[in-house]
C-alpha cells in the first residue's frame, strides 16, 4: 500500500491513517470501473464510485465499516 514517509520534524518513520470504510470500498470496486471505462481519469472515477457508494444500502455498506474497524483496530495496536 502506501509507503512510511519520514516527518522532517522528527526524522522518525510517519504512520499512514488506517483505511476507512469509502477507500476500503473504492480499492475493492476501482479495478471494475476501470475495466468499464478504460479511458476515464481519477476524477471521473472518483466522482463515479462516490456516486455509487452514496446510492449503496446501508446493509451493503456494513462489510465496509466493518473492515475499516479492523484496519482502525490493527492500526491503533501498531
Amino acid at each position: 500500500m502506501a509507503s512510511k514517509k519520514v516527518s522532517k520534524k522528527s526524522m522518525e518513520p510517519k504512520v499512514p491513517r488506517p483505511v476507512n470504510c469509502f477507500l476500503a470500498f473504492r480499492l475493492e470496486k476501482q479495478g471494475q470501473i476501470v475495466d468499464m471505462l478504460p479511458g476515464a481519469n481519477h476524477r471521473d472515477i472518483s466522482k463515479l464510485l462516490a456516486k455509487l457508494w452514496k446510492e449503496l444500502p446501508e446493509s451493503e455498506k456494513e462489510p465496509y465499516r466493518e473492515r475499516a474497524r479492523q484496519a482502525k483496530i490493527e492500526h491503533a495496536q501498531n
